[in-house]
C-alpha cells in the first residue's frame, strides 16, 4: 500500500514550479460534476482524470522545460516537442498516458468486482490515515486544508475527496493484480523452456578484452591514417599470437599498459573492468557487423577457456580500432542458490553533514536495533517471532522498513547486507548489519531458487500478468467522453 501512496505523490513537490505559476489554470467548472471515463461499475470524473493526467506532468517535471513546455500556458495551448507527431499538444501527450493508466486500473477493478474482491479493512484504514496525515502536514505548512494544497500542486478542482477516490481505485487494482499473480506458478519445465527461449536474458560468459587504437594526428594524410590503422591491426594480431592462455592474456594487458606509461595498479583495474558478464546477443539482436560475428563466436557451444577473437570496429568518429577477446569461462547460467531473509531497518540519514547530529542519529538507531535483537533472542527465536517484531516496529513507526526478501541475487543488495546473507549462514541466524541506510536486524530464512530460475520465474510471471492485464482491458472496455475530456483545463 505504501508503495502506491509513494508513487502517486512522488511528483507533488516538483509540480510547484511548473503548475503553481500557471495563472491560466483557473477553475472554470466543477470538475467533479461530469464523468470522463467509465466501466460498468466504476467512473472517473473530471477531477479524478485531471489528477491522473497532472500526476504524469509531475513525473516529467524535471525534463519538461527542455522540450519547450511553458507553465504559463495551458497544456492544450502548446505542442509537445518530444513526440514524433509535432501537432500533438502537451495535453494530448499526457492524456494518452492517463488513458492507459485508467484502462489498467478500471479493468482490474471490474475483475475484482466480478471476483468479489474488496479492499481489506486495514487497507481502507491506511488510506484514511494517510490522507489525514497529509492534511495535517498541509496545515502545518501554511495551507488552509488539503484541498488548497492539491489545487496548487495539481489543478484547481482536485480535492481531498478526489485524491482519496484515486487512491482507493489504485489500491483495489494493485491488490487484485498482486493477489492474482500468485496464481501463476510455473513448473520447472516452464522455467527451463523460458530460459532457453530467452538466451539474451540468461546466458552469460566471462571474457577479457583489450583494444588497440590507430594513432595519428588530426591533420594526417589518408596514407598516414591507413598506415596507422594497419599498425593497430598488426599490434592486435601480434598480441593474440603471443598470448594464447587466459593468464598470458591478463599478463599481456599488464605489459601493454606499462608500455603505455600506466602503472601496474592501473593495469589491474583495467583487467578487472574487462572481466565481465556479457549478455548474449543473437543474430537478430546483434544485427550490425562485426558484433554479430563476435557474439556468434563467443556463445558458440564450441568455446573453451583461452579461445581468442579479433574484432574490427569504428568509434563515433568513424576511426577504426581493434579489440582482442579471450574467453575466461564459456557460456553458462547463474546456478548459485539465492537467499531468503527478513529484515527490520532502523534508518540513518548518512548524508547529514553535522557530525554531532549524525552520531546522535546512529546511536539512537543502533539502540533501537539492539533492543529489537535482544527481544528476539529472549523468545523462541522463530521466524514467526521475527514477523511479529516487524509488525510492531512498522505500527509504532520505530523502523522505516520491515520486509521479507526472497530469491535475493548477488549484486541486488548493498555490499554489507549481501556479504552477511551470503556468508556462512544457518536458518534462524539473526544479527545487526550496518549499511549506508542504517542498521538492519536481519533474520536468515534460508536458500532460495537457483539464480537463473529466480530471474526466469520473475520474468515469466511478469509477462503472464502483462498478458492478463491486456485481456482484462479487452474484456472490460473503458468508454471515454472526448467532449468531457476537452473540458479539463
Amino acid at each position: 500500500m505504501k508503495r502506491i501512496i509513494a508513487f502517486i505523490l512522488a511528483s507533488v513537490m516538483m509540480l510547484f514550479t511548473l503548475i503553481s505559476c500557471d495563472e491560466k489554470k483557473e477553475k472554470e467548472i466543477d470538475l467533479s460534476s461530469f464523468i470522463v471515463a467509465k466501466t460498468e461499475h466504476y467512473e472517473i470524473d473530471g477531477a479524478m482524470y485531471a489528477f491522473f493526467l497532472y500526476d504524469f506532468v509531475g513525473q516529467y517535471a524535471e525534463t519538461l522545460m527542455y522540450y519547450g513546455y511553458d507553465p504559463t500556458l495551458r497544456l492544450s495551448e502548446q505542442t509537445s516537442k518530444c513526440t514524433v507527431d509535432e501537432e500533438k499538444t502537451w495535453f494530448e501527450f499526457f492524456a494518452e498516458m492517463a488513458d492507459a493508466q485508467i484502462d489498467r486500473y478500471l479493468s482490474a477493478c471490474e475483475a475484482a468486482y466480478d471476483a468479489g474482491v474488496e479492499l481489506k479493512e486495514e487497507e481502507l484504514a491506511e488510506i484514511k490515515n494517510y490522507v489525514a496525515e497529509l492534511e495535517a502536514d498541509a496545515v502545518k505548512n501554511g495551507y488552509k486544508n488539503l484541498d488548497e494544497l492539491l489545487s496548487e500542486y495539481y489543478i484547481e478542482g482536485v480535492t481531498k475527496e478526489t485524491f482519496e477516490k484515486c487512491l482507493l481505485l489504485q489500491q483495489l487494482s494493485y491488490s487484485y493484480m498482486n493477489d492474482y499473480s500468485t496464481t501463476f506458478e510455473p513448473t520447472d519445465e516452464d522455467l527451463t523452456k523460458y530460459r532457453d527461449e530467452h538466451p539474451e536474458q540468461f546466458l552469460m560468459i566471462n571474457v577479457l578484452q583489450y583494444s588497440f587504437f590507430a594513432e595519428y594526428a588530426k591533420e594526417a594524410a589518408e596514407a598516414e591514417i591507413e598506415a596507422a590503422v594497419a599498425a593497430a591491426k598488426a599490434k592486435a594480431e601480434s598480441f593474440l599470437a603471443e598470448n594464447k592462455t587466459v593468464d598470458d592474456f591478463k599478463n599481456g594487458i599488464v605489459a601493454q599498459e606499462q608500455s603505455n606509461g600506466n602503472t601496474t595498479e592501473s593495469a589491474s583495474v583495467i583487467i578487472s573492468k574487462h572481466l565481465y558478464d556479457a549478455e548474449f546477443y543473437d543474430a537478430q539482436a546483434a544485427a550490425e557487423e562485426p558484433y554479430k560475428q563476435y557474439y556468434e563466436w563467443a556463445y558458440s557451444s564450441e568455446r573453451k577457456a583461452g579461445d581468442t577473437f579479433l574484432l574490427e570496429d569504428k568509434d563515433s568518429s568513424e576511426e577504426k580500432f581493434y579489440t582482442v577477446f579471450c574467453i575466461v569461462e564459456p557460456s553458462y547460467y547463474y546456478d548459485y542458490l539465492t537467499k531468503d531473509c527478513r529484515h527490520i531497518l532502523f534508518f540513518v540519514d548518512n548524508s547529514e553533514t553535522d557530525k554531532d547530529v549524525l552520531a546522535q542519529a546512529k546511536e539512537e538507531a543502533l539502540e533501537k536495533a539492539n533492543s529489537v535483537l535482544a527481544e528476539f533472542n529472549s523468545g523462541n527465536k522463530t521466524e514467526d517471532d521475527f514477523k511479529a517484531l516487524e509488525t510492531r516496529c512498522l505500527n509504532d513507526e520505530s523502523a522505516m522498513e520491515a520486509t521479507f526478501y526472497y530469491n535475493v541475487t548477488r549484486g541486488y543488495m548493498v555490499t554489507e547486507f549481501e556479504n552477511w546473507i551470503y556468508g556462512e549462514r544457518t536458518k534462524g541466524d539473526c544479527e545487526i548489519v550496518e549499511t549506508t541506510y542504517g542498521y538492519h536486524v536481519v533474520y536468515f530464512v534460508g536458500d532460495g531458487l537457483p539464480a537463473w530460475k529466480a530471474e526466469a520465474k520473475t520474468s515469466y510471471v511478469s509477462e503472464a500478468m502483462t498478458d492478463y492485464q491486456e485481456d482484462l482491458i479487452d474484456k472490460y472496455k473503458v468508454t471515454y467522453d472526448s467532449e468531457a475530456v476537452n473540458r479539463i483545463p
